[in-house]
């Protein structure tokens, strides 16, 4: 698991809840700003826009750009 090789001093429960909060984070900034999904992945702390992406479509389900979109 990426994440926790990032915070390997974290236990997994709390890498668990950091990656939540990241992925609530930025839900309310693809909602709220006109921000490009490489930079909210950036400023949630993951810059590869792969990664990103990957990791947010499986905690919502749908893709960022999709979720922007209302899909």
């Amino acid at each position: 698991m990426r994440l926790f090789k990032e915070y390997p001093k974290l236990g997994f429960i709390a890498q668990l809840t950091l990656r939540k909060l990241k992925m609530e984070n930025a839900k309310e900034l693809l909602l709220d700003s006109d921000m490009s999904i490489l930079e909210i992945g950036a400023a949630v702390g993951i810059d590869d826009q792969n990664y990103f992406s990957r990791i947010f479509k499986k905690y919502c389900g749908v893709s960022p750009i999709e979720f922007r979109n209302g899909s």
